[in-house]
């Protein structure tokens, strides 16, 4: 497990008023980092990847390898603000900011973005859902790249 820092919440996280799921990968998805992007599934697990506009974009906020996605709520224990036991998703529907790591090729400020099937950010070809809009181009910080990002809600194909 790394504790590599791989997306950080700039602005509108957290809140107590956050759109959030916990859910555990879909069947198949072998690899979810956090700062990778999906939906959930009609059996409500997590898929990587956006592929039509009737999907919630998530940004993820722990990992699969995550101690915390394989642990389950002690018995009477008090309420807590998400599930612990899964894969947390903060929705694309909040009004967020957030840098990740999970992105490929090189976006420049103001690039539309959609969610490849392998859940990394990047520039939308045409018929492709967009997802998000670059805000702050590459930089880096402790031998990591980020890009910085804000949702793009308007459901619409680039």
């Amino acid at each position: 497990m790394s504790l590599t820092l791989k997306v950080n919440f700039k602005k509108g996280w957290p809140s107590p008023s956050i759109v959030e799921k916990v859910s555990a990968p879909a069947s198949g998805v072998t690899t979810l980092e956090a700062g990778m992007v999906g939906h959930l599934n009609d059996d409500g697990k997590w898929v990587l990847g956006i592929s039509a506009v009737s999907q919630t974009p998530f940004v993820f906020r722990n990992s699969q390898d995550d101690p915390d996605a394989n642990r389950g709520v002690p018995a009477g224990s008090m309420y807590v603000a998400a599930d612990l036991g899964g894969i947390q998703g903060i929705s694309h529907l909040n009004a967020i900011e957030y840098q990740t790591v999970q992105f490929v090729g090189t976006p420049l400020v103001g690039s539309e973005l959609s969610a490849g099937t392998n859940g990394k950010l990047k520039v939308a070809a045409t018929g492709e859902v967009i997802v998000a809009i670059v805000t702050k181009a590459l930089h880096s910080y402790q031998d990591m790249s980020y890009i910085q990002v804000i949702p793009d809600n308007s459901k619409r194909l680039a």
